[in-house]
């Protein structure tokens, strides 16, 4: 019977889980039953039958959770279990470990030190909340979201950095190789320029792209 080991679970994996569950620890159980999770255990499965033995248990009224992480293959979603061959077991009601025996696909309880291994629910909770939120997304279209909203940030942190009056240097566009001074901001993406163009003084609105500071030398 295998058993859970310090690479299954490392300190800091357990502490980002708890620190990003909710408030109270509770852990909403799959299938219909609203009865509260009592203790929350580990099942390790035969190989890739997570998803059946979880569907078995929900039937038997314990909650059962198989995180799940979705990827692109051949430009379909596809879903694949986290931590595969484990299912985290929620008791619930008069339900005792005894209780799974007999399930089809599960070869037994992860245990340490020959005990049942017990999860807090805080850390079933923050994997969910963490589900949720996309973490273990990792499609083609959530990957370019993640891209598209890093290039926010740095646009974001280009634009903080700038201020009215400074130098910069049109690096590219039409206005290439020209200068000016900023005269205005206009977020997301656009600056108006100062800048002396057919011997005129006019304000010009750039893109924020095209834009680099001049570095003034010491």
């Amino acid at each position: 019977m295998p058993r859970l080991s310090p690479s299954d679970f490392s300190p800091e994996q357990l502490a980002d889980w708890v620190a990003q569950a909710p408030a109270g620890g509770s852990a909403k159980p799959s299938g219909g039953c609203d009865e509260p999770v009592s203790e929350w255990v580990v099942a390790y499965t035969n190989p890739k039958r997570e998803a059946d033995v979880a569907r078995t248990l929900g039937r038997r009224a314990f909650a059962a959770y198989v995180p799940a992480m979705t990827v692109t293959r051949r430009r379909q979603t596809v879903s694949h279990p986290l931590l595969p061959r484990y299912v985290f077991v929620g008791l619930r009601g008069k339900l005792t470990l005894y209780d799974l025996r007999e399930t089809p696909g599960l070869e037994g309880l992860v245990r340490i030190g020959g005990h049942p291994a017990h999860v807090a629910p805080e850390l079933v909770a923050g994997l969910r909340l963490q589900e949720r939120d996309g973490l273990f997304d990792f499609t083609e279209a959530r990957e370019a979201d993640r891209v598209a909203r890093a290039l926010d940030a740095s646009r974001a942190a280009r634009m903080a950095a700038l201020t009215l009056g400074s130098s910069v240097r049109l690096k590219d566009g039409p206005w290439r190789s020209f200068r000016g001074l900023v005269d205005e901001k206009l977020p997301p993406d656009r600056l108006r320029l100062l800048m002396k163009v057919f011997g005129r003084q006019l304000v010009v609105p750039v893109r924020l792209d095209d834009v680099e500071p001049i570095v003034l030398a010491k």
